[in-house]
């Protein structure tokens, strides 16, 4: 599991595939589609890695905040290679 969500750390930059953004006007899709979020905790077993696809990451933007999945994150740009040049 670590692999594959080893871009989502406390203080990772994320982008967030939010499921209900057909909810949002045509207009504002983009726009919402590419907000910077920030994990501000995971809550799970281990509170510094993902351990489970139901580990609920809190994350925050200028705007919001919100209680995710990890499968509804990617990375924003290029954090999983920093993240493993930060663990060696």
């Amino acid at each position: 599991m670590e692999d594959k969500y080893d871009f989502i750390w406390v203080g990772a930059k994320v982008r967030w595939n939010d499921p209900g953004i057909n909810d949002y006007d045509p207009e504002d899709r983009d726009w919402k589609a590419n907000i910077e979020w920030t994990v501000d905790g995971i809550v799970g077993a281990d509170e510094d890695v993902v351990t489970s696809d139901c580990d609920i990451i809190l994350i925050s933007s200028e705007y919001s905040e919100a209680e995710v999945y990890p499968s509804e994150l990617e990375p924003y740009k290029s954090n999983s290679k920093h993240r493993k040049y930060e663990q060696s």
